[in-house]
C-alpha cells in the first residue's frame, strides 16, 4: 500500500511538467546550503580576525613586563609580527568569500571558491611548518631555563591552547565547509548546464 503511494508520487515528479519545478526546487535547496557554508566560513574567519586583534594588547603588555629574559623579546616581537600577517591574511580571506555571490556569474564564484581553497591550504602549511614548531620549540627552550615569571607562562599556555584547537579542529571544520562550498558550486554549475 504505502509502495504504491510513493510509486504514483514518484511518477508524479518525473513528469515533464514538474521537471521545472523540480530544478527550482533543486536550486533552492544548494543555494541554501552554499549560504549556510559561507556564512559558517565567514564567521570562523571573522572570530579569528577579533581574536587576533584582542591577542595583540595582551602580547604588547607582556613585552613591557620587567625581568624578562632576551628570548622572551624576541619571542614576542615574532608573535606580534605573526598576529599582524594573521590580521592581513584573515582580512583578505573574509573579502575573497564576500565576492563569492549567486547573483554574480557562477563562473566568477567558483574562481573566488578556490582561491579561499588556496588561502586555507596555504594558512594550514603554514601553521603546521613554521608557527607551531616555533611556539613548541620556544615554549620548551624557556621550560628549560625555567627562569620566567607566572603571567607569561599564562601567556604561553593560552598559546599553546589556541595552536592545538586551530590544527586538531578548526582545519577539519574548515575543510567540511570549504568543500561544502565547492561541491555547492559544482552542483550549481551542473544543474545549469
Amino acid at each position: 500500500m504505502e509502495l504504491e503511494a510513493l510509486k504514483q508520487a514518484w511518477d508524479k515528479t518525473n513528469n515533464p511538467e514538474n521537471s521545472k519545478f523540480n530544478r527550482l526546487l533543486f536550486k533552492e535547496i544548494i543555494d541554501s546550503k552554499l549560504r549556510t557554508s559561507k556564512e559558517k566560513l565567514l564567521n570562523f574567519e571573522w572570530i579569528s580576525l577579533i581574536l587576533a586583534v584582542l591577542f595583540i594588547p595582551v602580547t604588547i603588555n607582556v613585552f613591557f613586563m620587567k625581568n624578562l629574559l632576551i628570548y622572551t623579546h624576541l619571542f614576542l616581537i615574532c608573535m606580534l609580527i605573526i598576529l599582524v600577517l594573521s590580521i592581513t591574511w584573515d582580512t583578505c580571506k573574509i573579502r575573497i568569500l564576500g565576492k563569492i555571490n549567486l547573483n554574480k556569474p557562477l563562473k566568477e564564484s567558483m574562481i573566488y571558491a578556490e582561491k579561499f581553497k588556496y588561502l586555507v591550504k596555504t594558512e594550514k602549511l603554514v601553521s603546521y611548518y613554521f608557527i607551531l614548531p616555533f611556539v613548541f620549540i620556544f615554549v620548551f627552550v624557556l621550560y628549560a631555563i625555567n627562569k620566567i615569571r607566572f603571567e607569561l607562562w599564562i601567556y604561553l599556555a593560552f598559546i599553546v591552547i589556541a595552536a592545538i584547537l586551530s590544527v586538531v579542529f578548526l582545519y577539519k571544520i574548515y575543510d567540511k565547509h570549504v568543500n561544502n562550498l565547492r561541491q555547492s558550486l559544482n552542483d550549481l554549475q551542473a544543474l545549469e548546464e
